[in-house]
């Protein structure tokens, strides 16, 4: 867990207090759209503050660089502990410049530039060429880049699809030897933890990696968007707790259970369970 928040805290705060707020029906599954759950609008908020700090300080050391946001940040799903992943593209001078920057900010970036300016995948990690599935430009010089690399990465991606998903099957067995216990159950991490949000979007990548296998899987991914958008904004949530995390404690589990409307914690956790 990151110890600091991806923006100075009282900013933070000051986001959560306007964009930050409970369904205005418990979440009980009755309703899979899940409409009611509304991470994305923190997330966008938190998204344009920090790329608002970096047009209006270096504009043009930003341009240059050509930013895309991978990870949380990529698919919109920033919390605010999130790391902070970014893939310059371009002037790799100027994405040293926008790194420097931050850092003096105190944001603090997790960054890289590309081996091959042809071919995004090559020199990485198998987990670091999925990230590209939701990388996301935040310049228009960057989304005209990335638009000339599409063919080269949906060539690239069919390759390693039995790769990719030999190494989702490794990572996951080894986060199930870490928190398969008594207490990840009764406090589970909601990240890291078994069904957490980690396995939610391995699930997701495996199907987007092989989707001629999941041709009649409406109603899995309806499940799992719903689910996803409710741990997402528990996450939120618990960012803001001090010393919180991703851990679903038993000190905040009664504060999580009223916030969201549910008459007692325990109807709360039968519901985070049932999702986990």
């Amino acid at each position: 867990m990151r110890s600091k928040f991806i923006l100075p805290e009282e900013e933070i705060r000051a986001l959560a207090e306007v964009h930050l707020h409970p369904p205005a029906v418990v979440p009980d599954g009755t309703d899979l759209s899940g409409e009611g759950l509304r991470p994305a609008l923190f997330s966008q908020a938190m998204e344009e503050r920090l790329v608002a700090f970096f047009e209006n300080d270096l504009p043009e050391a930003w341009d240059r660089a050509e930013p895309v946001a991978i990870g949380s940040w990529g698919r919109g799903e920033l919390c605010p502990r999130s790391d902070l992943d970014l893939l310059f593209v371009g002037d790799q001078d100027a994405a040293g410049q926008v790194t420097a920057a931050a850092q003096v900010r105190g944001i603090k970036i997790r960054s890289r530039v590309p081996e091959d300016p042809s071919d995004w995948t090559k020199g990485v990690e198998v987990f670091d060429v999925l990230s590209l599935l939701d990388a996301r430009p935040l310049t228009e010089r960057a989304k005209l880049r990335i638009e000339d690399r599409t063919l080269a990465f949906q060539k690239r991606l069919r390759p390693i699809r039995a790769q990719a998903l030999s190494g989702i099957k490794k990572e996951k067995q080894q986060r199930a030897l870490r928190y398969d216990s008594i207490e990840g159950f009764l406090e589970p991490n909601i990240k890291y933890g078994p069904g957490g949000l980690r396995d939610l979007q391995q699930a997701i990548s495996i199907r987007r990696l092989y989707p001629e296998k999941f041709t009649d899987a409406t109603h899995a991914a309806e499940v799992y968007s719903y689910f996803k958008k409710l741990f997402l904004l528990l996450r939120q949530r618990l960012h803001l707790a001090q010393g919180a995390g991703d851990l679903v404690s038993a000190y905040e589990q009664r504060p999580l259970s009223d916030w969201l409307g549910f008459e007692h914690p325990r109807e709360f956790m039968r519901e985070l369970q049932k999702g986990l």
